[in-house]
């Protein structure tokens, strides 16, 4: 049996693990046989890629290679899908740890998040099929509550390309399940007015509109532009909650009282013909 690689960490820290193991789970060919293995280097690697990107300490991604390297240490041999096992496990503890937190102080998956956004770009920089498929096992069996616990910005900024970081390293049907499933949750702009801009041409509605309903094109009924906004309308009492009748303005008002005008203006004319007739009638008898 092969004498176990001891992975130093800081502060002198050594994690012995077994060759086959290591060589299997990272197959970078980055250390030779039977010699002490640098973890800092990957801490560095792994940091100096993310910077300030995702907000992420250089004390996270040593945690998590820790982590990471303590999983492989249980293993006295090399067996696949129980060590896999043990990695999905770890970030399911890490998951309900952190959801018991969540639920009391009101706080995002960070840690979780975290920890899956680094060793994703560490499986995807050792090119490990192995860490991938452990990842993508934790993915699968816990997306429900992800997409429930975390927010959506989150869900599209880092846990989807933490998965494409991944694509290659796992089979396509587990890819796309898993990106299909963190891609739902970017339709909640679909939920009010099918995410179209405000139809400020047509009557103010006081509802949503139904998801199947067609898109209002009123571009030939210069009419509607007449009507104002809703929150102009609102600033008066409806003519159905007035005590009072309120008389409604019509477009025909200025021409009645035009209408109006001339008759009256006929009328005086009328009257004036007959008191010139009388006095004509008068003078001449």
């Amino acid at each position: 049996m092969d004498p176990p690689l001891k992975v130093y960490f800081r502060h002198n820290k050594v994690i012995p693990v077994s060759s086959e193991s290591f060589y299997r789970w990272i197959p970078v060919g980055q250390v030779m046989p039977y010699s002490p293995v640098d973890a800092e280097y990957f801490v560095e690697h792994v940091y100096s890629y993310f910077g300030f990107s995702y907000s992420i300490r250089k004390a996270e991604v040593r945690d998590a290679l820790e982590s990471f390297f303590e999983c492989l240490r249980k293993q006295t041999h090399y067996m696949l899908s129980e060590t896999r096992q043990h990695v999905a496990d770890h970030l399911d503890t890490q998951l309900t740890t952190e959801l018991a937190s969540t639920s009391r102080w009101g706080t995002d998956l960070i840690r979780t998040r975290h920890r899956f956004v680094i060793l994703s770009y560490f499986a995807s920089m050792t090119s490990s099929k192995l860490l991938a498929q452990a990842l993508f096992k934790f993915g699968l069996s816990n997306l429900h509550t992800i997409l429930q616990s975390d927010q959506p910005d989150y869900i599209s900024s880092e846990w989807q390309p933490a998965t494409k970081n991944m694509r290659d390293l796992v089979p396509a049907e587990m890819y796309h399940t898993l990106i299909h499933g963190f891609s739902h949750k970017n339709h909640h702009m679909w939920d009010w007015n099918r995410g179209r801009a405000v139809q400020r041409l047509a009557p103010p509605m006081f509802e949503h509109r139904a998801l199947s309903a067609p898109a209002r094109r009123r571009s030939r009924t210069p009419n509607f532009q007449l009507v104002p906004f809703q929150h102009a309308m609102m600033a008066r009492t409806p003519p159905m909650m007035s005590p009072m009748r309120v008389i409604e303005p019509s477009p025909y008002d200025e021409v009645g009282a035009l209408q109006w005008q001339q008759e009256e203006m006929a009328a005086q004319l009328e009257n004036l013909r007959r008191d010139v007739d009388e006095v004509k009638e008068a003078s001449w008898w």
